[in-house]
């Protein structure tokens, strides 16, 4: 439970700059932090998709995505 908990805490805010980054470009749908994380998510995730098409994933690109984020 205790390892959840702290990988939420690590997960939101990196989900929630990828929703702001994404904002900056498709501007706003909704107000609040949900949008920014739901925006997060849809982001990641396709760009997992597509990277995972043409190379696997591996721990460096874990470390790419969090760092950006």
């Amino acid at each position: 439970m205790l390892y959840i908990l702290f990988s939420l805490v690590i997960l939101f805010p990196v989900l929630a700059g990828f929703g702001s980054l994404i904002e900056i470009f498709i501007g706003k749908f909704f107000k609040g932090i949900s949008s920014k994380i739901f925006l997060g998510i849809l982001i990641v995730a396709t760009f997992y998709v597509e990277i995972a098409y043409f190379l696997p994933l591996n721990i460096y690109l874990e470390v790419l995505i969090i760092s950006i984020g």
